[in-house]
């Protein structure tokens, strides 16, 4: 149960961080000035990072001082994804979880497009007027929802922008169903919940228990709270399968009416432009097959990073965030290597033991670290701080 003291430190930690956040951001990119005058100048050597999310906007901004940087992105902003859901909630909070590209990279060269093919030595971005060369390219494209069945109705929660849209359709609604029991569905149903308790909520999970891969400490707290709602039923072991005029139909045969649907089940990685590169380098789920120091296989000069890379590790932010920096070494040596032809060492990528924090609403949370499990309104502070600390360095 969540309290006026919980709520009044919500409030005080929450005014706090926005007073410290631009002066916060200037002292961060004063010290990244500050730093890349020290670095090595490779500025014949054009690198080309796909993606611009966790891991390639952490890349690009990291290169751009020693070389020609070319940074593609099918959206023109980074954004802050483990936050989005309470944009559907709370539409105006879209804005600060994004900036756009070109605000903080100085000298890259910025592209909105997607990419349709890569080759040996150059890029192609659809309906993008010429192709672009590199001397090391980045993958970082990231993953998307997959979609499990052929109607689009549901709406996918992907961006910010699309949740904020489907605000005014959320409001107008009297029943949501959400599709998809992980982090994400349990997240954007608790945000439905604690905003629009009068709607009801019918979450539909294909497997016996929502977050499966979680502690039973963290599944148990989630469960209590959910079991709490009045408004919310459990349909586990369900899959959703077609669309319907009322609504939804499961594989059983169920009919769930409902006013809308919100799209949360598992990722795919965002690489078919790889497979027509180098089958080989594509594993059969489509992610791609890179070494020890993220270079994809037989590729010496492509370095893969994030999501799409078939690096066994829970798929989060902070996980991209990691492997970016091993990437902006790793190329560095690479390039160090092409310059004086001396054999410069790479950093080996190992997977960590990575916190999670699942939003159960604005003022309760489960925070989760291997078998550790903490949870409250401490957990919902932590990840806001989190959101201000990523977004203080962009």
């Amino acid at each position: 149960m969540i309290t006026m003291f919980a709520v009044l430190l919500y409030l005080i930690g929450h005014f706090g961080l926005m007073l410290a956040f631009y002066p916060a951001r200037f002292c961060f990119r004063l010290y990244t000035y500050v730093l890349s005058l020290f670095l090595e100048d490779h500025s014949s050597v054009r690198v080309v990072v796909i993606g611009g999310g966790f891991a390639g906007s952490r890349i690009a901004k990291a290169l751009e001082s020693q070389c020609q940087v070319t940074l593609i992105d099918t959206k023109d902003f980074f954004e802050f994804t483990p936050s989005i859901l309470r944009s559907l909630v709370e539409p105006s909070h879209a804005s600060a979880l994004q900036i756009r590209h070109c605000e903080y990279l100085s000298t890259a060269n910025c592209i909105q497009g997607v990419v349709s093919e890569i080759t040996p030595e150059h890029v192609v971005v659809e309906n993008w007027w010429k192709r672009i060369s590199y001397d090391v390219l980045i993958v970082a494209s990231g993953s998307t929802y997959n979609q499990p069945f052929k109607e689009a109705n549901a709406v996918i929660a992907t961006r910010a922008n699309i949740l904020s849209g489907c605000a005014k359709q959320l409001e107008l609604s009297d029943s949501v169903l959400v599709i998809g029991g992980g982090s994400v569905g349990v997240e954007l149903a608790a945000e439905v919940n604690e905003t629009f308790p009068e709607k009801r909520v019918v979450i539909a999970h294909s497997h016996e228990k929502l977050l499966a891969r979680l502690p039973k400490v963290a599944r148990q707290y989630v469960w209590e709270y959910f079991e709490k709602q009045t408004n919310t039923e459990l349909l586990l072991n369900t899959k959703v399968t077609t669309r319907t005029d009322v609504g939804y139909k499961t594989k059983d045969g169920r009919s769930v009416v409902v006013d809308v649907a919100f799209m949360c089940t598992g990722i795919s990685p965002n690489s078919d432009f790889l497979k027509s590169f180098d089958d080989k380098c594509v594993d059969k789920r489509g992610f791609a097959v890179v070494n020890e120091y993220l270079q994809l296989e037989g590729h010496p000069n492509v370095f893969v990073a994030g999501d799409v890379s078939a690096v066994k590790e829970e798929k989060l932010a902070q996980a991209a965030r990691l492997a970016a920096k091993v990437t902006v070494s790793n190329v560095r040596a690479y390039m160090a290597n092409l310059k004086d032809g001396h054999k410069h060492p790479m950093q080996a990528y190992e997977p960590e033991s990575l916190p999670m924090i699942i939003s159960l609403g604005k003022y309760d949370a489960v925070l989760v670290w291997g078998e550790t499990v903490f949870c409250g309104i401490v957990p919902a502070l932590m990840k806001e701080a989190v959101e201000w600390l990523v977004m203080v360095q962009y």
